[in-house]
């Protein structure tokens, strides 16, 4: 037993436990990565107008960053997915194929914007792997 607080005593096997890490870490990695495209976007913004940098992509103005800020919220809101989902499978045996289906679905998502600079799609996906190959004995 793994005890964590006063109110919680659960019982972890090894592959949960494992899961568990893998997808907190891949659904963190996911969500630093939204969190620096949100912040960066107004500096990336202006660094575009600045240098011309755009070749006939009108990329420029309010429009641009919100489309910035946009891609970094989506992925934001995915790694907190991943999150729950991990979650899910910390709080027992029968919410972990929920949790490491929310897990997949959310990492693979999250692999079209970047993915957590694709180390966290790959720790999280492999993490919901594990989760959905748990099998109680």
């Amino acid at each position: 037993y793994i005890y964590l607080g006063e109110y919680m005593d659960i019982k972890m096997e090894q592959e949960s436990n494992n899961s568990f890490i893998l997808s907190l870490l891949g659904g963190i990695i996911i969500i630093a990565q939204g969190v620096v495209e949100v912040v960066s976007s107004p500096f990336l913004m202006e660094w575009i107008k600045r240098y011309r940098i755009t070749r006939g992509i009108s990329l420029g103005g309010q429009w641009g960053m919100m489309l910035l800020m946009t891609h970094g919220i989506m992925l934001a809101v995915l790694g907190i997915l991943v999150i729950i989902g991990a979650l899910l499978i910390r709080k027992g045996e029968k919410n972990y194929l929920v949790g490491s289906i929310v897990i997949i679905v959310a990492s693979a998502a999250s692999l079209s914007l970047g993915g957590g600079f694709f180390i966290g799609f790959a720790l999280a996906l492999i993490g919901g792997i594990i989760a959905l190959s748990y099998r109680k004995n």
